[in-house]
């Protein structure tokens, strides 16, 4: 999108002669926008594998194919897709209830996603406030490959 308005930019802007303080024509600093914007996209394309988070719901379900197809038009990748809100406890009828709507979204998940590594993550009682959960959360997302990432 950046570079979309970049290539219209010098049209817009034409008529300024220098950028700020900096004595740099108002050309230049475009072009260094657009070569930013250009290494901006390469490091997004090679150094980067995003994480797609959705819930157990029909909406979010049907979402995630458009978000994959934009990824994939952008050269983007993706590696892992966490499921948000899982309900685990079935405690009551409600739990119960929503637990065996959701089992069907999450099968249909892993069903049409088996290049991804997915994560469930649960639905917890409590908002994740302050470092004792977020490590809570930490276990959830990374047990499975050993990371410590900020544990004490």
């Amino acid at each position: 999108m950046l570079g979309k308005h970049l290539k219209a930019a010098p049209r817009i802007y034409s008529k300024l002669k220098f950028g700020g303080e900096s004595k740099k024509s108002v050309l230049d600093i475009i072009k260094s926008w657009e070569d930013l914007s250009a290494k901006d996209m390469d490091f997004l394309k090679h150094g980067v594998e995003f994480v797609i988070v959705a819930i157990p719901e029909a909406l979010a379900i049907e979402q995630l194919d458009g978000i994959f197809a934009e990824f994939d038009k952008h050269g983007l990748k993706t590696g892992q897709l966490v499921i948000n809100n899982v309900i685990k406890d079935t405690s009551s009828e409600f739990l119960l209830t929503k637990a065996k709507q959701q089992k069907g979204y999450i099968e249909a998940l892993y069903n049409s996603y088996l290049n991804l590594k997915i994560v469930e993550l649960p639905r917890f009682p409590h908002e994740i406030k302050g470092m004792d959960n977020l490590r809570c959360i930490q276990r959830e997302l990374f047990e499975e490959t050993g990371s410590n990432l900020g544990s004490p």
